[in-house]
């Protein structure tokens, strides 16, 4: 890797963690590589989803714009059987609709231009405020939330594997501890407890989990795909993992710095 303190701006790769923020992200890296120079990350990545957070540094921070409209390809997958209020582990179950639909078939319907609704948690800001901050506190309901256009490229199923219901509540415990901050973990982690711990769970030897990969625009939301899916299909959806592999023309990392390039 060429230092990154030997040039006056640039692009660097980072790996975010499961976890962790994207600031959080840059934090780590400054502390690792002793860098002071300003920085600051094009296309924020939530707390459970982690891969390639594209960072800028110094003089390219003002051309932040120009890589906020890049393309996104993402890895993700989806647990069958229970929705929550954040589309993904860290957040509330809401719902419980387990069921075998065509996931293919549905996912075809998603490729192309069309209309995606905010995740109302969300970083999304409406009037100068946050949506996920609306949304805990109560000022805002589905009809109030904003959508924008949005173009997936191509979806397709890379595989389905089952997992134990001991097994899969271990893996969200572990997953909602690993995040830092005023989440609702405890609240959360309690009622994933409940939810896989009552009578209907228990019946439930395993729960699929179905792996995706998705080509798409900027802005373009997997926990909101993977909403609607649930919805259109009538079947309890929630996003398991994502990984973010691709940003325009950069490439995922598996450490966590790839490569600085002057500009």
């Amino acid at each position: 890797m060429k230092s990154s303190r030997g040039a006056t701006s640039g692009v660097v790769l980072l790996h975010k963690k499961l976890g962790e923020t994207p600031l959080e992200c840059i934090l780590r890296y400054k502390k690792e590589t002793e860098e002071i120079r300003p920085m600051t990350y094009a296309g924020r990545l939530d707390p459970m989803a982690e891969g390639l957070l594209l960072c800028l540094i110094g003089e390219e921070c003002k051309n932040k714009d120009k890589y906020l409209t890049l393309n996104k390809k993402y890895i993700f997958e989806i647990l069958i059987g229970f929705s929550t209020d954040t589309h993904d582990l860290l957040g509330l179950v809401t719902s419980k609709a387990d069921g075998n639909p065509n996931l293919q078939y549905l996912l075809n319907s998603f490729v192309g231009k069309h209309n995606q609704t905010y995740p109302i948690y969300s970083s999304k800001t409406i009037n100068g405020k946050q949506l996920h901050t609306l949304a805990r506190a109560g000022l805002i309901n589905e009809n109030e939330i904003p959508s924008r256009e949005v173009e997936i490229f191509s979806l397709k199923i890379l595989s389905e594997t089952k997992i134990g219901r001991e097994k899969l509540l271990q893996e969200i415990v572990n997953k909602i501890a690993l995040v830092k901050g005023d989440f609702r973990q405890q609240e959360i982690a309690k009622k994933w407890l409940r939810v896989l711990s009552d009578e209907s769970s228990m019946l439930i030897n395993n729960f699929s989990i179905i792996k995706v990969e998705m080509f798409c625009s900027s802005g373009t939301y997997v926990r909101a795909l993977v909403r609607d899916l649930g919805t259109l299909s009538k079947v309890s959806m929630c996003t398991y993992s994502i990984v973010r592999t691709e940003v325009g023309e950069y490439r995922g990392v598996t450490s966590t710095v790839s490569h600085f390039t002057e500009v």
